[in-house]
């Protein structure tokens, strides 16, 4: 659930700046931003007629963990809920997070 108060609020027109491209370089297409949104895997809410996520969902929702709290039928991969390894890699890289598996830069 998004907690508006703690988290960075984005409206759902502007989520493709935070996400990598798909296939070839090509934005994510609304469909699919929405068939997210429409199955329960992206959390959203409604303020004034305009449908916000959070930087902190899609984060939740690029992360593995995530998987679990997703019905089994609404799932697409093991990992996490219609996301690759590569993809969560790049919003992770995308949100400041490093990407999972990886060590930080400072330590040895």
């Amino acid at each position: 659930m998004i907690d508006i108060a703690a988290e960075r609020l984005i409206p759902i027109g502007q989520i493709h700046q935070f996400l990598p491209s798909a296939r070839k370089g090509k934005k994510i297409g609304r469909a699919t931003i929405y068939r997210w949104i429409a199955t329960g895997q992206l959390e959203t809410l409604k303020c004034g007629g305009t449908r916000f996520t959070s930087l902190e969902a899609l984060q939740r929702f690029a992360t593995p963990s995530a998987a679990h709290s997703v019905p089994s039928k609404a799932r697409h991969t093991a990992t996490s809920p219609g996301c690759s390894d590569h993809f969560v890699d790049q919003v992770m890289m995308r949100l400041g997070g490093r990407a999972a598996g990886t060590k930080s830069p400072n330590k040895k």
